[in-house]
């Protein structure tokens, strides 16, 4: 039974390393939504002076010591958002990260089949069912 759940496991892992490969790379479900500021290059040089190093999530207009209405107030008069934020010196895409990903695929896939295993699912639709609702799940 152990085999079966660690070979489930990378193969499962594998597959969903494949698929995200083709859908971020092949498809544009990668892209989808997001879209790119034109002419950023004032707000990236605004970006660095104001947060520097300081990488994190941060979001606008920022509450501060402002009570409910008066932030309703700041909405309603700014313009609001998220803002995912890295300091100069990254790079696109590494080996590493990569790696990371596959691992955390493969990790993913072992803990599923496990609890798929752990579940006593009379047919193969049920438990592939509960597969595709975890995967769905697990991709958002």
């Amino acid at each position: 039974m152990t085999k079966r759940i660690v070979l489930a496991g990378v193969l499962g892992g594998v597959a969903m390393f494949i698929w995200s490969s083709i859908a971020h790379i092949a498809l544009p479900l990668g892209r989808s939504g997001i879209r790119e500021i034109p002419d950023d290059r004032a707000l990236l040089g605004v970006l660095h002076s104001t947060l520097g190093e300081s990488s994190g999530l941060y979001f606008y207009p920022g509450f501060g010591s402002s009570d409910m209405k008066q932030y309703d107030q700041k909405l309603a008069a700014n313009p609001s958002g998220l803002l995912i934020y890295h300091p100069p010196g990254g790079k696109a895409m590494t080996p590493s990260q990569l790696i990371t990903e596959f691992l955390t695929e493969i990790i993913e896939a072992l803990l599923l089949a496990w609890l798929m295993a752990q579940m006593r699912f009379e047919s193969f639709a049920k438990r592939l069912g509960l597969a595709l609702v975890i995967g769905i799940i697990a991709a958002m």
